[in-house]
């Protein structure tokens, strides 16, 4: 299923009218549309991305480094999932929070890359002749 930008555009402008309409003052009100919106907009967001994550994951397959892409796979899936849940803290007003959220998904990425950067710099060893 292919999603039209003119629906992704559609959904988020629904939200904020409806965002506008009830009041930022109402927070109880404005803020679970806020959220379904966001939802709804990732979920739009990982159909796109899955066509792209079958053909890097097809292509790891035949290059025989899957458990690179995987890595990155997996990145990519944590960094989606903390930046929606660090907008959704910033909609509550949660600043600090969502700063929070950011830095242990940067970590979190850090520590999940670390053997793609051991290999990185196995082989600049030897392209260098270190190794």
């Amino acid at each position: 299923m292919t999603i039209n930008i003119l629906q992704i555009i559609g959904v988020a402008l629904t939200a904020v009218f409806f965002i506008v309409l009830i009041g930022r003052d109402k927070l109880g009100l404005a803020f679970p549309v806020s959220v379904a919106a966001c939802l709804l907009l990732l979920g739009a967001a990982i159909m796109q991305i899955a066509p792209i994550v079958e053909y890097i994951t097809q292509l790891g397959e035949e290059t025989d480094h899957m458990q690179y892409i995987g890595i990155l796979l997996r990145a990519l899936g944590v960094a989606l999932v903390c930046e929606t849940t660090a907008d959704i803290c910033r909609d509550a007003g949660e600043e600090a929070i969502a700063g929070k959220v950011e830095l242990f998904c940067k970590a979190q990425i850090l520590f999940m890359c670390l053997p793609l950067l051991q290999r990185i710099f196995a082989v600049a060893g030897e392209i260098l002749g270190m190794g």
